[in-house]
């Protein structure tokens, strides 16, 4: 709506194909990327925090040493491949662009392309801009799926930790650990892909925030122009002077 009631002044100075990959591909990263992850991210950080609080009652000592120890894992994870998501999630948006440009200007000039046998080059440009679009895009889901391995090798070191820690208290007694263990254990089962939904969404958020800010500054006027346009309207014009 906000393309379609710009001026011609305004189409004549933006690249229609920048237009239509900001419709097709950045539209969808922001619903994909950005709005489902974050709900998903809402939800998840619910679940994890009331079991989080459930164990603390339940063990404060152990609570606390798992959860530092999960919650750390994850921040340094996180903090390893954030500038790898954001400087891949820059070449998405940019060769998605770029791909799109040399799809219009192959097929809509396939006549001369024909004509003058020049195929191969925008086959070659076609095939480099996705190479690198879909590297990008490979790395970046990689990475989101990562941590879910490493966290599992952590969770089960943390948990023969756990077994050491508690016979140590309880003068070797195996019976008088296992409920404790029990409840962990379950917790454990729900815990783990929580925390892996909150690192994934928080991955495609940082991900896919060039796709925001390349809608930002248009969604913005959007917004401008229909509240500009609803206060004409409903406000009374004084012809006074």
């Amino acid at each position: 709506e906000h393309y379609m009631r710009q001026p011609w002044l305004f189409h004549t100075q933006n690249n229609t194909n920048n237009l239509i990959n900001k419709l097709m591909n950045e539209c969808n990263r922001v619903t994909m990327g950005i709005i489902q992850p974050t709900l998903q991210l809402n939800a998840k950080l619910m679940v994890a925090m009331s079991i989080c609080i459930a164990l603390f009652i339940y063990n404060p000592i152990v609570s606390i040493i798992v959860g530092l120890i999960l919650s750390f894992s994850y921040f340094i994870i996180y903090k390893i491949v954030r500038n790898e998501l954001e400087a891949n999630g820059e070449k998405i948006s940019n060769f998605q662009s770029k791909r799109i440009k040399s799809m219009a200007e192959g097929l809509g000039g396939i006549r001369d392309i024909l004509l003058y046998g020049r195929q191969k080059r925008f086959i070659k440009n076609y095939s480099n801009f996705s190479s690198v679009w879909a590297q990008a895009y490979a790395k970046n889901y990689a990475i989101g799926l990562l941590p879910r391995y490493i966290i599992e090798l952590i969770g089960l070191g943390t948990i023969i930790f756990l077994i050491l820690y508690l016979l140590f208290l309880n003068n070797n007694t195996f019976s008088i650990i296992l409920p404790t263990l029990s409840v962990f254990a379950i917790a454990g089962y729900k815990l783990l892909p929580a925390f892996q939904q909150v690192y994934a969404s928080l991955s495609s958020l940082k991900s896919e925030g060039k796709a925001f800010y390349n809608l930002r500054g248009d969604l913005i006027k959007s917004f401008l122009n229909k509240e500009i346009k609803l206060n004409l309207k409903n406000s009374n014009l004084n012809f006074d002077k």
